[in-house]
Parts: structure tokens; C-alpha cells; sequence
């Protein structure tokens, strides 16, 4: 009866110690993503920020054209 629960106890600490480690990796995983995607959205950011700008200095542009004639 012991040797059994001793059995049952060591194929429950190593499918403990299988999911523990699934779960870290799981967890690592996610946190990678996460940083992609923040950087993602940082980029885009940036990409948003240009392309207003230049939307803005050809407004100007076309407004002093306007203005030239």
C-alpha cells in the first residue's frame, strides 16, 4: 500500500512539475507578445504622428498657392 501511494505521489509531483513548467512558458510567451505588440502599437504611433504632418505642411502648401493667385 505504501510503495503504491509513493508511486501515486511521484507521478503527481513530476505532472506537477510538467504543467508548472508549461505554465511558465505559456506565461513567457504571452509577455513577448504583449511587448510586440506595444511596440506595434508605438510604431504606428510615430507612423500616425508623420503622415499628420505631412498632411499638414501640404495643406500649407496649397493654402499659400491658393493665397499666390
Amino acid at each position: 500500500m505504501k510503495r503504491q501511494l509513493d508511486s501515486e505521489n511521484t507521478v503527481f509531483e513530476f505532472c506537477i512539475k510538467q504543467i508548472s513548467a508549461f505554465v511558465h512558458a505559456v506565461e513567457k510567451r504571452i509577455e513577448k507578445s504583449k511587448k510586440l505588440v506595444e511596440i506595434d502599437l508605438l510604431k504606428k504611433t510615430e507612423a500616425e504622428k508623420a503622415a499628420n504632418k505631412q498632411c499638414l505642411t501640404v495643406n500649407e502648401l496649397l493654402e499659400q498657392t491658393c493665397n499666390a493667385y
